[in-house]
């Protein structure tokens, strides 16, 4: 019974919630409209990894941070902060859980290998590092983003069109960034401090590298959805998405806002953008947003096969 409740709390700590970011490794292989069978193995052997790697990050990440952790409303109760896992029990299956998805990925591709290492590689600097200093914590936080995208590359066995790249790195720049406002926020109304890079922002400076970012990864977007004409997706037909996507741009900006309004009037909700999965696991606009763009994709993908 133990062991049963040990390995379940240790599965909570590594956030299996997080794992939706991983799908991103599925992009590439999707916009490519291939549907060899080996490709799909390939980029499920990457979700399946990044989920392991990303969650063993997690888990070292809360080991130094648990004292920070215990100060804050939510991350209080995370298995570590809690004291249902010990930290040495959570460091020793983060690494054993890092060396064996990098020693089974290097006998299935070597490619994919290459880039859970770097990853690993990044975000232990960032967390034992870079998570201090301003503007670079940000870069080393959406770097992850790219690197599951490039893996998904790897994956499909194509070469990503840099504007799509650009797109996906501006975009998880734009939701840190957010996530750093609905943190700036709930530190200032509850009085209390979780992260220290905070003090060196403002949410003015926030809302300007926001507007930047929102404006950037709409454009390289629309740029990458012209198709091949500007070395973009594989049919300009992308296009039809692109109000799709500034309309679920807008959504996210409103829930932002709505989250800053309700902190300054004394309230809380529910859904903020310091958790970026809530809002898009539970917000039914989104989710709807989302759904038509996959069908949109989807319908794109079967009339280019088609011909």
């Amino acid at each position: 019974m133990k062991v049963n409740l040990a390995v379940k709390n240790i599965f909570l700590a590594m956030r299996p919630k997080q794992f939706t970011k991983n799908f991103l490794v599925f992009s590439a292989p999707l916009f490519s409209f291939n549907l060899e069978g080996e490709i799909w193995i390939n980029a499920f052997f990457s979700f399946i990894s990044f989920c392991l790697i990303s969650g063993s990050i997690y888990l070292i990440n809360d080991s130094i941070d648990y004292k920070t952790d215990r100060l804050h409303p939510i991350k209080k109760y995370r298995m570590i902060a809690s004291g249902k896992i010990s930290i040495h029990l959570a460091l020793f299956v983060a690494f054993m859980i890092i060396f064996a998805v990098l020693v089974l990925s290097y006998f299935f591709n070597i490619k994919i290998t290459s880039i859970l290492f770097i990853y690993v590689l990044t975000q232990l600097l960032y967390s034992f590092i870079f998570k201090r200093i301003p503007i670079i914590e940000l870069f080393f936080v959406s770097s992850g983003f790219i690197l599951r995208t490039i893996c998904g590359g790897f994956a499909a066995g194509i070469n990503l069109s840099p504007w799509f790249l650009i797109s996906v790195g501006l975009l998880a720049f734009f939701l840190i960034v957010e996530k750093r406002k609905g943190e700036m926020l709930l530190n200032k109304a509850k009085l209390i401090k979780t992260r220290n890079v905070l003090s060196s922002y403002s949410l003015s400076l926030l809302d300007k590298y926001e507007t930047l970012l929102a404006t950037g990864s709409f454009l390289t977007y629309a740029l990458w959805a012209s198709g091949p004409v500007l070395n973009g997706a594989s049919s300009s037909w992308m296009l039809i998405t692109v109000p799709v996507v500034l309309i679920g741009i807008f959504r996210y900006q409103l829930l932002s806002d709505s989250f800053r309004i309700s902190i300054s009037n004394g309230l809380t909700l529910e859904r903020s953008t310091e958790l970026p999965e809530q809002i898009f696991l539970k917000d039914n606009f989104l989710k709807i947003i989302i759904l038509l763009w996959t069908v949109q994709i989807l319908l794109i993908g079967f009339f280019t096969v088609l011909n």
